[in-house]
């Protein structure tokens, strides 16, 4: 029997509003007999266009007619039902939290310099297929403060595997500290690793970090490094694409767990690095000087 194929085109059809939506789910179930297709209108640029005679109409080219059509619909506040209908995305990539041009990929010379490094966790102690992932960011801070993820572990782990692991990235990396979300988890995988580091003798700095229920308002701090290009990536790794892919679809891919971990990375970070402005420096550098002048509090004639 030849295999069937259900297409779903970019224009007028199930709208895909979710990367776990209906459509998704429908897809999925008829996949064992069924081959389905996505197409998108057009690329990103416009260079290629799904359909030209049918966009070819009244006077104007198909990339004018499209063009057009999406200007309508940002017009309208509708930017995520044009991606939605005409390009089989969930939302409007011009408007994404992060977008594909925001990762930046290192150079052999970034691989090179000297880093602190810091670890974000997202754990969840379960193997199951349904269950979420544990994710462990890596990453570099240079001396300018540049960031550098340079690796990122993503599976379902027990409570066992996820101490290995970070036993195995404490030797590897020596990070500076560890972020992890405060909650029930940590109450019960803080104590195994506490009780493995009097065991031997290595030990690491966590970073407890308040949970924080709006995970939009969790990822701005990322967001605004990644727009001004101060965060790198190792994009010729494995575990690239898919952490691209996961982070260009939040809030509405099936899975945030990475997302989670990288955000945590930017909270973490705000409050271990915060800045002092060059005033702020000035008076520390002079709260030094006069703690350590023999006359400091005293007037220097009379002694007093």
């Amino acid at each position: 029997m030849p295999e069937r194929q259900l297409a779903f085109g970019g224009g007028k059809n199930l709208q895909f509003l979710h990367t776990d939506g209906l459509r998704q789910y429908a897809t999925k179930r008829i996949r064992n007999t069924w081959h389905s297709i996505k197409f998108r209108a057009h690329s990103d640029d416009f260079s290629q266009i799904l359909w030209q005679s049918k966009w070819e109409i009244g006077g104007k080219s198909a990339r004018q007619a499209l063009e057009d059509l999406r200007e309508s619909y940002v017009k309208q506040g509708l930017g995520d039902a044009y991606s939605q209908e005409y390009l089989n995305i969930p939302l409007d990539t011009r408007n994404a939290i992060f977008r594909q041009e925001d990762f930046t990929p290192m150079t052999p010379k970034d691989k090179e310099k000297s880093k602190t490094y810091y670890v974000t966790c997202d754990l969840a102690v379960s193997k199951k297929d349904t269950a979420d992932w544990s994710v462990f960011v890596v990453s570099g801070v240079d001396a300018q403060r540049n960031i550098y993820v340079e690796k990122v572990i993503r599976e379902r782990m027990d409570t066992n595997e996820i101490v290995a692991t970070l036993f195995a990235l404490q030797s590897l990396y020596q990070p500076q500290a560890y972020g992890i979300e405060t909650g029930i988890l940590t109450k019960t995988i803080l104590p195994v690793v506490e009780e493995e580091m009097l065991r031997t003798g290595v030990y690491m700095s966590f970073v407890q970090m308040p949970p924080v229920t709006d995970k939009i308002m969790r990822t701005r701090p990322m967001q605004a490094r990644l727009r001004a290009g101060t965060v790198k990536f190792d994009t010729q790794a494995p575990w690239f694409f898919s952490f691209q892919e996961e982070l260009c679809q939040f809030p509405r891919g099936k899975h945030d767990d990475q997302v989670d971990a990288f955000s945590w990375l930017g909270q973490m970070l705000n409050r271990l690095m915060a800045a002092n402005t060059p005033q702020e420096d000035e008076e520390e550098e002079e709260y030094e000087r006069q703690r350590s002048s023999p006359y400091s509090g005293r007037n220097k004639t009379t002694g007093y």
